[in-house]
């Protein structure tokens, strides 16, 4: 086994994958390790004897990634054995706990290394988003009314463990481990399931603190072959030892603890009864029913278990064939009003779009004061995650918000509609997000191309924005250092601000105006300016003054979604000389404004933007609308774009 050298700097944090006969998922619970904002990482994928082709599938990344190590077992040890392998291997400074079947999101590590630094943890963990292969079901491991973060308690965590309990097991979880914390220890290599909570039980119990924060990036996946969905009589003994051994350890600790893990040993001793109940059954062995039941009489009312998830199963398959109406969710940050940018226009028409197409349709709208910019709120991820397993559903996002709701789709058939620039960009759920961008028709965020450059007047600025966190942030930055050194340079210069931008409260400077509401504050505009900061794919508002005969000078992220053919007829700036550069070139030259302006035009009109598209929309549209077939019933959808494996979602 390969071990770190003495004194060499690790990464920030190993994640470990144990591996057994996991090929299936392996390849998107890699990927979606790989695509974490934190770089600073090695993955470790320990392939415990499994005899599939996960080793091959891990070298494969390896070729491409050399934070990717592959450690290879002899015997199988079981996710335990096969977990402390990989401590043992591990370099970092925190260890991270991955499933083979599950999926991560993005800013999964980046966010809890984060707020375990901040609030001094020793172990971090989030809620667990749990999706099903055979249903469309979503279930969390918190509950959904628990919002803030938590110390957990050692008392509350070994009760949340008892098997068949009222409450949701704590013990599912994905920890990370502060490795100096983690010392010694290591898992219970007797455990086969139940190691997680093992092992929790203990740091706890030495005095190590543990934070739970109500966050939805573990995406946890349960499948036939799931160890979790398996108890057997084999388990169950293994789990009733192991807890003995931990109450006789604990005993010191108080009456509490030692209450605590006497209901815990009690209900895995019905959970024994039971499982020998249930093989008892499959046997018809009269005899072991009987054993079973003398043994643990509170077991019979279990079966109950069983019954229910064989109704459950087939109400799904009921509701799997009428399918109903699909539905279309619009997902939009507050901000929008008079004036509001193209996007929002586009976005409008394609729902009357969709509602014309039979579809349902709801809006919810983010406020500016989500839990962490990097993701979306536990309600809106709950949501997402619901809407997106219903096959025929689609999800119609804003540019910002795309690649924040995009983890939680996790239907193999999830559709996300983003409207961009040039176009509908269509993100596919696949091993990795696949996108296709399909042009649009003029009512949709088109329109008229001006037949001459329209140069305005001299000494004219015109910024117009949406009235939301980043369009302030970009215009604040101009105000303080571009805009009073234009004005050394032409002291007459009038900047109008328009659109969201123009409902701005704070006191503005010399030379700048609001425009009134629904004013058109591109006519007599000689330059246009976006100054934005945070790079966006949403370039309408660009296009809308090229389509003006507008000349405009754009940072690159304000430009950052434009077609890259017409990225030359926009002067670009990115720092503030360079922008106070362009702008007093041009406020003294109509001729030089005409010039780039017609450039835009005739761009424009090369690019066709708008010219092929009702044919591609129909398209867009019949692969995700589901034909009527003869009788009225509606039929599963066919798609025309590249099908993807159904395992590979993230």
């Amino acid at each position: 086994m390969e071990r770190p050298a003495e004194g060499t700097p690790g990464p920030r944090v190993s994640v470990i994958m144990s591996n057994y006969r996991g090929g299936r998922y392996l390849a998107a619970a890699i990927e979606s390790v790989l695509a974490q904002s934190v770089s600073d990482l090695e993955l470790i994928v320990v392939d415990d004897c499994s005899g599939d082709d996960g080793s091959a599938i891990v070298e494969s990344y390896r070729q491409r990634d050399d934070r990717i190590r592959l450690i290879r077992l002899d015997a199988n040890l079981g996710p335990a054995g096969a977990r402390n392998r990989g401590i043992e291997a591990a370099r970092g400074a925190w260890l991270a706990i991955v499933d083979n079947d599950d999926l991560i999101h993005p800013e999964r590590l980046g966010i809890l290394l984060d707020a375990a630094d901040r609030d001094g943890a020793d172990i971090v963990a989030d809620d667990l988003l749990t999706f099903y292969e055979d249903s469309i079901r979503i279930d969390t491991m918190l509950p959904e009314t628990v919002k803030e973060p938590y110390w957990v308690a050692l008392p509350d965590f070994i009760r949340s463990n008892a098997i068949y309990g009222p409450g949701r097991a704590l013990g599912y979880c994905k920890p990370l481990f502060r490795r100096q914390a983690l010392g010694a220890f290591r898992y219970d290599e007797t455990l086969r399931i139940g190691e997680d909570a093992n092992l929790l039980v203990r740091l706890l119990a030495a005095g190590r603190r543990f934070r739970l924060y109500p966050w939805l990036l573990y995406c946890y996946r349960k499948h036939s072959g799931s160890i979790s969905y398996r108890f057997n009589q084999s388990d169950s003994q293994r789990l009733i030892h192991a807890e003995r051994d931990l109450l006789r350890a604990h005993a010191a600790l108080g009456a509490e603890i030692v209450s605590a893990h006497e209901a815990v040993l009690a209900s895995l001793e019905r959970a024994a009864a039971f499982a020998s109940l249930i093989d008892g059954l499959k046997q018809r062995s009269p005899a072991r029913i009987v054993d079973a039941v003398r043994a643990a009489p509170g077991a019979l009312p279990l079966l109950r278990m069983p019954l229910r998830a064989w109704i459950e199963r087939r109400l799904r398959r009921l509701a799997g064939r009428r399918q109903g109406t699909p539905s279309l969710l619009v997902l939009q940050r507050s901000g929008s009003g008079p004036g509001e940018s193209g996007a929002a226009t586009r976005r409008r028409d394609l729902v009357r779009l969709f509602e014309d197409g039979g579809y349902s349709v709801r809006t919810r709208i983010l406020g500016s004061t989500e839990p962490d910019p990097r993701w979306i709120g536990r309600e809106i991820c709950l949501e997402l995650a619901r809407h997106g397993r219903v096959a025929r559903n689609v999800l119609l996002a804003e540019p910002s918000l795309v690649a924040a709701s995009l983890p939680y789709r996790l239907g193999a058939d999830s559709l996300t509609l983003e409207p961009s620039a040039d176009g509908v960009r269509v993100h596919r759920r696949g091993a990795a997000v696949e996108t296709r961008s399909l042009a649009m028709p003029a009512a949709l965020g088109g329109g008229p191309v001006a037949a001459a450059p329209d140069p305005g007047e001299d000494g004219h600025v015109s910024i117009a924005g949406a009235r939301n966190a980043a369009e302030i942030a970009g215009l604040n930055w101009f105000l303080a250092a571009v805009w009073p050194r234009v004005r050394e340079t032409h002291p007459n210069a009038v900047l109008r601000l328009g659109g969201g931008l123009a409902g701005v409260t704070a006191p503005l400077p010399a030379g700048v105006v609001r425009a009134e509401p629904r004013a058109d504050v591109l006519a007599g505009a000689g330059v246009v300016v976006f100054p934005r900061q945070i790079f966006s794919d949403d370039s309408s508002a660009i296009l809308e003054a090229l389509r003006r005969g507008k000349a405009l000078v754009a940072t690159s992220a304000a430009r950052g979604g434009l077609a890259e053919i017409l990225q030359p007829t926009v002067c670009a700036a990115d720092t503030a000389a360079a922008m106070v550069e362009r702008i007093t070139e041009l406020l003294a030259a109509p001729v030089r404004r005409a010039e780039l302006a017609g450039a835009g035009l005739a761009h424009l009109r090369s690019a066709a933007v708008g010219a092929e598209e009702e044919n591609t929309l129909a398209e867009l549209l019949a692969s995700i609308r589901p034909p009527a077939n003869a009788a009225g019933a509606q039929t599963r959808p066919h798609t025309n774009m590249p099908g993807v494996p159904v395992e590979k979602r993230f």
